[in-house]
């Protein structure tokens, strides 16, 4: 150790370890990385862009083939659908006013489900209490913005439950709801339709 020159000492240390670092990483197995064949399959997607000049249009909702059920930017209407053809977006509807009146829903809290097989809405107000929802027959365009063919549902006898906002019409007469009754620990309910009964899923044995 050469106490006059210390930093000869500390630049002879450097080379050494650097030495000994670069002879260490040459014994080791080399590997090669792996690429993804010439043979993977290459999907290209490709679109047009759609034209709308009375575009108003949220998020997208639900799609049924060329149909497309959104939110919309308007504060009168909650929902539009709207048709895809070639590069054109067409308007076809205006549906749910909100409100707290008959058939209106509000504009802050209301869920919304599309059925493709059966072509049914459902729109439910208010996530947090159950107040009321809406079951509508899409089969005609026309029953959208027409409120006498609706199906008003009254939960306002359902008690003591919490809706998280989540549901999914299992048939007719049950919804499956991400939710509860209070003071349990369930956070699926099924509610049916018919009797606004509340009970939690049975889960199938395996």
């Amino acid at each position: 150790y050469n106490m006059k020159h210390p930093y000869k000492n500390t630049l002879f240390l450097f080379l050494f370890l650097s030495f000994f670092l670069a002879l260490f990483s040459s014994c080791q197995p080399k590997v090669t990385p792996s690429y993804i064949g010439d043979s993977a399959p290459v999907i290209r997607l490709e679109g047009v862009e759609l034209r709308n000049p009375d575009l108003y249009m949220g998020y997208i909702l639900a799609s049924d083939d060329s149909l497309l059920y959104t939110t919309s930017l308007l504060k009168d209407t909650l929902m539009h659908l709207y048709e895809v053809k070639g590069d054109s977006l067409i308007l076809k509807q205006k549906f749910v006013t909100t409100g707290s009146g008959p058939f209106e829903v509000d504009y802050n809290g209301f869920v919304f489900s599309y059925d493709k097989p059966t072509q049914r809405v459902t729109v439910l107000d208010r996530p947090g209490t159950l107040t009321k929802g809406y079951i509508i027959d899409a089969s005609s365009e026309n029953n959208l913005c027409n409120t006498d063919t609706w199906q008003e549902i009254d939960f306002s006898d359902i008690l003591n439950f919490m809706f998280w906002g989540g549901f999914l019409q299992l048939n007719d007469s049950v919804l499956l709801t991400l939710g509860g009754t209070y003071e349990t620990q369930e956070i699926l309910s099924l509610i049916n339709l018919n009797n606004l009964s509340v009970t939690p899923p049975k889960v199938m044995a395996r």
